[in-house]
């Protein structure tokens, strides 16, 4: 049977210094989320661009996505109300050079049953 996990997606795109920003993230944000009560686990990956001849060029400058994982739905309304919540979040506004997409997800994860050797 599939896994249900509750995440954060923060999508990031035209970044002046997409570097700097990651470094930031890793260095600074990611450890003040995982302190929150609730926060199962963060990722964050650097995407290069492929040359499928139908992608949207408008989703070429994407250059980061964030996920952040939680133990339910109702643990990410509870963060986003305290107050260190609302710090974090303008912490990360503040800091975010480029264009920031921010996404509630649910996501249903299946893994292989196939047998490694």
């Amino acid at each position: 049977m599939g896994e249900i996990m509750y995440k954060t997606v923060g999508i990031y795109r035209k970044m002046e210094d997409v570097q700097e920003f990651e470094r930031f993230y890793i260095s600074e944000f990611m450890p003040r989320m995982l302190k929150l009560p609730g926060v199962l686990e963060m990722k964050i990956s650097k995407l290069v661009p492929t040359q499928l001849p139908n992608q949207d060029p408008g989703l070429q400058d994407i250059q980061l996505v964030v996920e952040t994982y939680y133990e339910s739905a109702e643990t990410i309304r509870q963060l986003m109300a305290t107050e260190e919540g609302r710090q974090l979040g303008s912490l990360l506004a503040a800091k975010g050079q480029g264009k920031i997409g921010a996404y509630v997800a649910q996501e249903y994860k299946v893994k292989s049953t196939v047998l490694r050797l």
